[in-house]
């Protein structure tokens, strides 16, 4: 602990109104307003997402599966790992094949859940699996959502170290999945 450490946790806050401001088709948008117990009060937005997966998806020559794609929220076209929304009752293998196949035609192989994450716990709910599939091969087409138009390319490790050293590919959750897998 630093020098300037209190020692003392932090208060918890109490909900007293959570009213539904935005109803995002994927996510909600609720607006709760909270009270801290010394009085202070106010307005507080959070997403209530459904959970995510993500695929670190090896070949079976060691080769990664990468997926670039237009992103809405950024208006650019981005470099990631194959992704999606987990069906409810789903588990994090099951939506990670179910993905995998839709979004780069690639299965089989050995599907293994090595760790979850928040992705941003000051305004989400959820949780997203990281799953990874190692020994895959193409097995069909793509089969991506009306919405996605996917571009997939197999990297060797060094080249998908490289797209995150160069930022490159700088999706924060994929950063944080690759370290994740590594340590």
């Amino acid at each position: 602990m630093d020098s300037e450490s209190t020692g003392k946790s932090p208060a918890i806050w109490q909900r007293q109104q959570r009213d539904l401001h935005a109803d995002c088709r994927i996510y909600k948008v609720w607006k709760d307003h909270c009270i801290h117990p010394d009085g202070r009060q106010g307005d507080f937005f959070s997403i209530d997402a459904p959970d995510w997966v993500l695929v670190l998806a090896f070949t079976e020559k060691q080769e990664i599966l990468v997926v670039r794609q237009f992103r809405f929220g950024l208006g650019e076209l981005t470099w990631e790992i194959p992704a999606g929304v987990m069906e409810k009752g789903e588990s994090a293998e099951t939506a990670a094949a179910r993905e995998l196949l839709e979004e780069t035609g690639y299965g089989g192989g050995s599907f293994r859940c090595f760790g979850t994450l928040r992705p941003n716990p000051a305004l989400q709910s959820n949780r997203v699996f990281l799953v990874a599939a190692e020994g895959v091969h193409r097995i069909s087409g793509q089969q991506p959502d009306s919405h996605e138009e996917l571009q997939v390319e197999a990297l060797t490790i060094g080249e998908f170290e490289q797209k995150i050293a160069s930022e490159e590919m700088d999706h924060a959750i994929v950063v944080a999945a690759w370290a994740r897998w590594k340590f």
